[in-house]
């Protein structure tokens, strides 16, 4: 999966399941990071602007890429500040990339393929036209996209039930 799929999928996922990757990544992301200490005594400083709670991510458009990727959001610090702010933002691309790892180890939970995941997701709120835009596809390969789905949808349907039926269920 693409980060550019990644961050579709990310700007559609519900608040639960993107709060439950979000989660997952700060904590990988602490775990592997070597200056948190400078930015927890940043943070519980009286004279700092730090604040753990400023640090996100946001959705912009790489015009480069013509295509949306995820970015640090850093807020509350001032000029005073760089070497706390560099810190940060070192910190936030590294969320930022647990946070994709997250959205593509959830595909890689499904038997779908990473195109065919983002068609799911899409495929659920918008038409056929503008899903195939966001993907960057034509609406027939997007058709062709949804048709494998509900051909695994089905499949797994069927095979749920036979496992059922032969376990007596």
């Amino acid at each position: 999966m693409t980060n550019n799929d990644a961050t579709i999928a990310y700007k559609r996922l519900s608040e639960n399941r993107l709060g439950t990757i979000k989660h997952g990544a700060y904590h990988k992301a602490l775990e592997q990071f070597d200056e948190t200490d400078l930015l927890e005594t940043a943070h519980n400083s009286p004279d700092s602007t730090f604040n753990w709670e400023n640090i996100d991510v946001q959705i912009e458009h790489n015009y480069d890429l013509d295509a949306d990727e995820l970015t640090p959001v850093v807020g509350g610090f001032g000029d005073e500040e760089p070497e706390i702010w560099s810190v940060a933002r070192e910190f936030t691309w590294s969320f930022i990339g647990h946070v994709y790892d997250g959205i593509k180890s959830m595909q890689e939970e499904t038997i779908f393929s990473p195109r065919e995941f983002v068609a799911l997701i899409l495929d659920a709120e918008m038409s056929e036209q503008r899903a195939a835009h966001i993907m960057d596809i034509s609406v027939g390969n997007y058709r062709g996209k949804k048709g494998k789905v509900s051909e695994k949808l089905e499949k797994a349907e069927s095979t749920t039930s036979l496992a059922s039926a032969i376990r007596g269920e």
